[in-house]
């Protein structure tokens, strides 16, 4: 295509196009008129069209446009940012103006901003002070600058206060081109970013009094949809270091004079209130609507009789509606009728929550950190064990830098006491909880993504797999994601559930590895899934063995059997299974001690055990090690479905044979008549106590068989042996 000449050019507009086809010739029309208003006022001006792999339809409209003075080109990008940054590159304007192929200018939008940006000594990027929303849906959003004391630096944590319609010098975009959102998965919003960037290094954004865009929202194909519905986030931003964001925010505050917003919501409804007299009515009917239907429907019959005059349209101003008006020549889905401005929407940036929370969790966060463990909490359970087990082995071994633990729910954490000394501790749930999910999840993602821990381990958050999920893609760009796996929960109707299966299928293409403690579930999940086990590692996890924890055996002449049961009093450990093995063997020379309380079912068992003679009910315990097993001869384990529970490992340790139901992982430490007693099926009464019997009747073979059980616990589950894994865990050690 020709194209004009290229000396003292003042504005150059880049228009990116892509599968619009005749949509633009919309756009092209409102962007002539733009032209013509400023050629007329002194502007020389020329347009350039980026076409990134355009689609038939798009190269044959632009094809007419082959012997006039617009420049034309094709790329093969598949990126928006990128296709802006090459029409800048090849612009000879002092001034770039960047508009998609399916939206369109206001009148005097290249005038007005080229005086602004002349007027200006500051080197600024500038935006409409209104955008029009139409097609799908119809709004009008108002823009601020970031001078304007209704702008909260904190809230681009969460909201882009401009999409890409502005307009600022060349040497600008030089020094800011756009980052590509699609060579790296996860990432988008390249606008967003390059409003970050540029603030962050103290770059204006202005809005130029009385201008206007037209931005089409479109019913389907839209590329800000399909950034949302992907979950893709910004990447790391410098305006989010931790310094330099609380040092802005700190700059911002006393330019403006006012105080740092409090953690709770201000409504950015008052300010729509305030200025919208419509606005207020519609909302107040909302709200009626919500409180009292009747009284709403009445309402609604009396405004119909009874019509509210306003002279001042919605609350626009004047200019505005004209201009609404006169581009319906060139678009006639555009056109301010009463219907639409009468229940017409005013969009403002919310105000966010978030930012107060980052900067608390970024100073406790601290520096150093190498490895980030997200837990539901630090609490009496195996799950907590194998968490500290990790960060000690870490510690221990030199394995990384700084560990942080970040518990996500509002729970107490009483074991947070025994991390390692200089561990950082987080307690998100806490400090968040009175945000929504959907805020947690962005505020541990942007967290996440701003510090760049080498590795981000996953031990049981149902917040950390939610975000595994959704933006697990943008993550793994910056961290090593991590998983612990342990078994399978069932429903009392069979069902198989947990976060197994409700999020690991969907973020396992995103972790770079995941950790179990027994085979068997490995196993079970490449049956049903097909996973690709080379991501998938067994870790068996390591006991504190002492020559005192090893006790001295009993000796085979006593007449009775001391038989110790202690776990959770919860349906997974089956405690109706130790009712009805101790109801069974009444008449015999066994007594069971029983400890244990329930922590997620309502406790329904104790009352029945207790009930029973040959039972000993003592309440909760604080491990295997703070109970009196030498007064023992057995430890019984009766659970329906597990990994391999560290309590069995704790009760080798002291020399406790072991007489256990083969589920989950157990099989892989209790080898019958070796290193224990194994159970099968693991619901049957009469296979337990047949079991005793046996025992009962010849008492040598405990020794044996704790022997065997200790020396395999020694040589497998030893600190340096679960050192080595951690150092074969692909990528864990930093």
């Amino acid at each position: 295509m020709a194209s004009m000449s290229k000396n003292e050019i003042n504005v150059s507009v880049v228009v990116t196009a892509h599968h619009e086809g005749r949509l633009a010739h919309h756009t092209m029309r409102s962007l002539f008129i733009s032209v013509k208003d400023a050629k007329e006022k002194g502007l020389s001006t020329e347009i350039i069209v980026v076409m990134d792999r355009p689609d038939e339809n798009t190269l044959d409209y632009f094809s007419k446009y082959d012997d006039s003075e617009i420049t034309a080109v094709s790329v093969d990008f598949g990126d928006l940012g990128l296709s802006r940054n090459y029409g800048g590159n090849i612009s000879s304007g002092k001034y770039i103006f960047f508009l998609d192929s399916d939206n369109l200018f206001g009148k005097e939008w290249l005038y007005k901003t080229f005086r602004y940006l002349e007027d200006s000594d500051k080197e600024i990027i500038v935006h409409p002070e209104y955008q029009i929303l139409f097609e799908s849906k119809d709004a009008v959003w108002h823009q601020l600058s970031t001078l304007d004391p209704n702008f909260f630096l904190e809230d681009l944590i969460e909201f882009n206060y401009w999409d890409a319609v502005c307009a600022l010098k060349k040497e600008t975009l030089s020094k800011y081109p756009y980052e590509s959102t699609t060579q790296t998965p996860g990432f988008g919003y390249e606008d967003w970013y390059f409003n970050c960037q540029t603030i962050a290094d103290g770059i204006e954004h202005h809005v130029v009094p009385e201008t206007v865009h037209f931005r089409r929202e479109k019913k389907s194909g839209s590329l800000l949809e399909f950034t949302k519905q992907s979950h893709r986030v910004i990447r790391p931003s410098k305006l989010f270091e931790y310094t330099h964001f609380s040092g802005l925010i700190q700059q911002e505050r006393n330019s403006k004079n006012r105080e740092i917003p409090s953690k709770s919501l201000r409504l950015t409804k008052t300010e729509i209130l305030k200025n919208y007299s419509r606005e207020y009515a519609v909302l107040s009917m909302r709200l009626l609507d919500s409180l009292s239907p009747k009284l709403y429907r009445f309402m609604a019959r009396t405004r119909k009789r009874i019509k509210t005059k306003l002279s001042f349209k919605h609350g626009l101003p004047d200019w505005l509606i004209t201009e609404w008006k006169a581009v319906h020549a060139f678009d006639p889905q555009i056109f301010p009728d009463e219907k639409i401005i009468g229940d017409l929407p005013v969009f403002s940036i919310p105000r966010s929550r978030l930012g107060r929370y980052y900067l608390e969790l970024c100073k406790l966060y601290g520096e150093g950190v190498s490895h980030v463990f997200l837990v539901p909490w630090l609490k009496r359970g195996g799950s907590d064990l194998e968490t500290l087990n990790y960060i000690e082995a870490l510690d221990k071994y030199k394995l990384g830098n700084r560990a942080v633990v970040i518990s996500t729910d509002d729970i107490d954490s009483p074991w947070a006491e025994r991390l390692p000394a200089g561990t950082g501790f987080i307690e998100f749930g806490k400090i968040c909880s009175d945000l929504s999910p959907d805020e947690k999840e962005k505020l541990l993602t942007r967290l996440l993504l701003q510090t760049a821990p080498h590795a981000v381990h996953n031990i049981n958050s149902n917040l950390g797999y939610r975000i595994f999920v959704k933006y697990g893609k943008a993550l793994q760009n910056i961290s090593n994601l991590y998983l612990n796996l342990f078994c399978a929960d069932f429903t009392e109707e069979g069902k198989m559930l947990g976060y197994s299966f409700q999020y690991f299928p969907d973020c396992f293409d995103y972790v770079t590895a995941v950790a179990f403690d027994n085979q068997a579930f490995i196993d079970n999940l490449c049956e049903i899934y097909a996973f690709d086990r080379k991501k998938l590692y067994v870790h068996y996890h390591p006991i504190k063995l002492t020559q005192t924890t090893y006790r001295k055996k009993k000796s085979p002449d006593k007449t009775t059997l001391d038989i110790l049961w202690a776990g959770r009093i919860d349906r997974q450990k089956r405690p109706d299974l130790l009712t009805g093995i101790a109801g069974a063997c009444k008449d015999l020379p066994l007594n069971f001690h029983v400890y244990g309380d329930s922590l997620l079912d309502v406790d329904v068992y104790t009352r029945e055990l207790k009930k029973l003679k040959n039972v000993t009910y003592y309440g909760a315990f604080n491990g295997l090690h703070s109970l009196p097993a030498e007064l023992y001869d057995l430890y019984l384990y009766t659970s329906q479905w597990d990994g391999l529970p560290n309590v069995l490992l704790e009760a080798i340790s002291l020399g406790l044979p072991i007489i256990a139901s083969n589920v989950g992982g157990v099989g892989e430490l209790i080898i019958p008549d070796k290193t224990g007693y194994l159970i099968e099926p693991y619901d049957d009464v009469d296979v337990y106590v047949n079991c005793l019997k046996n025992i009962l009747s010849d008492r040598t073979q405990l020794n044996y068989i704790s022997n065997n059980a200790y020396e395999l616990v020694k040589s497998r589950h030893s600190w340096d042996k679960f050192a080595e894994e951690l150092r074969r865990f692909s990528g864990y050690v930093s």
